[in-house]
């Protein structure tokens, strides 16, 4: 007989195997979803790092703009559509300027883009953008066209930018503040043995290669005054510094927002902090520039109106100037020896001076418009006085960064090099004169600008012989002083007295020193938007009231 116990059964059945498959099958078919949401996903991600550094470049393109002539092109010429690699982008811009006569705004760009599922995605960046131009960080740090500066450029240890931001537990980070308040800056200090950085908004702006353990930036700070009869937009009134430096603002905004300044309750004017920080034996020049067109007779003060007028090099007596020269002086076996911030020179001819980090406080400037006759400031004595006290204590326009240094607090400071005043402009021309024959000669009689810091010197001579010789200015010569001047370009009419039966010629728009003149009304020229030169010369037409103009 068959032993039926021991037989035993091989295989599965069918059912078993349709089972198998079907689980199979929906594994992979979760598998190959799974792939493809991974391949569109990171399709996706391709698409918007591509999207972001599409704007990030259009906006780089505005803010690398180093002239107002390529600012203007570029913002004329903004990018709307880009053909990317993963997709097609649409770009839309806000806040853009419509005339050029600007120095901040702050320019939005929208980015967007079809996906793979074929919905609409879009990234945002914005940004502000401040033009300034190069001029006049070139004029902070310059203190005489026709001496020279007194500058090593760049002067001090730091230098700007630097390299990757510092971190580990090994890093100091501290949170800076406004010297002498409780004001933060925006800014931070990381450092780390043999290094130190000043960060804003988690990038490197400055950095410092240290020779002694717990060395620091130094510091100058104080207030920018404004009110009364000047007229300032403070967003765009910027503080800087010449060669390796960097300055902040701040009023009493929240951190990040618009700047809003103080108000003094003692004498009403308005005000807000500025901080400037630079490194190791830096010596330079700190000053202001608003980024806008500014009054012809705004202009900027220094100094304490209660100082006694000194010969010494760091005489504190009020006085016009849009920056501050700080250095010092020792004299050694090779003659006069600039001294940095922080730096006390070692006996004899030692190169080995020691650097602690100073922090120089109170430094104030006074923004304020003259005015001729009776209306009050009319000099800078005036101005720091209505102060109300502010300005006590004020540095004047040298500063001594080593007290021990030569004509620092006495009166031998002649001998030493000075930063000259600021450059002034000689705006010359002639005056051509057209009659309509005999006995109708035209007269012009005067000619001046609406401005105390531009004055006039017309060349009278008779035109004409006998019964019809007239007195008429045939030509002319003004000059411009920049001195505590602020703004980028200057900007006033000068105004024409004309005698009877004269009137001045269109003229159109003529192009003058990177500005323009224009006829305005009967007897006004405009001149807008000049540039610090040294010389420009401008020729204009004055004629018979019955004559033809050319």
């Amino acid at each position: 007989m068959q032993d039926r116990s021991r037989a035993r059964v091989f295989g599965i059945s069918l059912i078993e195997a349709l089972i198998a498959i079907a689980v199979v099958s929906f594994g992979l078919l979760a598998i190959a979803r799974l792939h493809g949401d991974l391949l569109s996903s990171a399709g996706d991600s391709k698409a918007r790092a591509e999207a972001m550094q599409i704007a990030e470049t259009e906006i780089e393109k505005l803010r690398n703009a180093s002239t107002l002539s390529d600012l203007n092109r570029r913002l004329d010429n903004v990018r709307t559509e880009a053909e990317g690699r993963n997709a097609n982008y649409t770009l839309e811009w806000t806040s853009l300027p419509d005339t050029s006569d600007f120095g901040f705004f702050e320019p939005e760009v929208r980015v967007t883009w079809t996906d793979r599922r074929g919905d609409e995605q879009n990234v945002i960046i914005s940004t502000a953008v401040a033009w300034s131009n190069p001029r006049f960080s070139v004029a902070a740090a310059r203190a005489d066209s026709e001496g020279g500066n007194f500058l090593n450029a760049p002067t001090g240890r730091a230098r700007m930018g630097g390299g990757e931001l510092l971190d580990g537990t090994d890093v100091t980070t501290v949170t800076n503040v406004i010297e002498g308040t409780s004001i933060e800056d925006g800014t931070e200090t990381r450092q780390r043995d043999g290094e130190v950085q000043l960060v804003r908004d988690g990038e490197v702006v400055m950095t410092m290669d240290t020779t002694n353990p717990g060395e620091l930036f130094s510091t100058i700070s104080g207030r920018v005054y404004y009110g009364g009869t000047i007229s300032l937009n403070p967003v765009v009134t910027r503080v800087l510094s010449s060669d390796a430096g960097f300055c902040t603002r701040r009023g009493q905004e929240p951190l990040g927002s618009s700047l809003e300044p103080f108000v003094d309750s003692a004498s009403g004017y308005s005000y807000f902090y500025y901080q400037c920080y630079v490194g190791e034996a830096w010596y330079g020049n700190v000053g202001i520039v608003r980024q806008e067109n500014a009054n012809p007779n705004d202009r900027s003060c220094v100094g304490d109106h209660l100082a006694e007028e000194t010969s010494a090099w760091d005489s504190r007596e009020p006085r016009t100037s849009s920056n501050r020269f700080y250095r010092s002086f020792i004299e050694t076996a090779g003659g006069i020896r600039a001294i940095g911030i922080g730096i006390t020179p070692a006996e004899g001819e030692s190169q080995n001076p020691t650097y602690v980090a100073q922090n120089l406080t109170g430094h104030n400037f006074m923004l304020t418009r003259f005015r001729s006759g009776n209306n009050r400031p009319r000099d800078c004595f005036e101005a720091l006085e209505d102060g109300q006290g502010a300005f006590e204590g004020n540095p004047g326009r040298h500063v001594c960064l080593y007290e021990g240094g030569m004509g620092c607090g006495t009166d031998d400071g002649d001998s030493l090099p000075q930063p000259g005043d600021q450059e002034t402009t000689l705006v010359a021309g002639d005056v051509t004169q057209i009659d309509d024959g005999p006995g109708s000669r035209p007269v012009l009689e005067d000619l001046t600008f609406d401005s105390v810091y531009a004055t006039c010197g017309p060349n009278v001579e008779t035109v004409g012989s006998g019964r019809n010789a007239v007195d008429s200015i045939t030509s002319y010569e003004c000059v411009i002083d920049w001195e505590g001047w602020t703004g980028e370009t200057w900007s006033s009419d000068m105004i024409l007295t004309l005698g009877p039966d004269t009137k001045l010629c269109d003229m159109g728009t003529a192009e003058l020193g990177g500005g323009t003149v224009t006829k305005s009304g009967d007897n006004v020229l405009i001149f807008d938007q000049i540039s610090q030169t040294e010389a420009l010369s401008f020729d204009f037409v004055v004629a018979h009231e019955d004559a033809d103009c050319p």
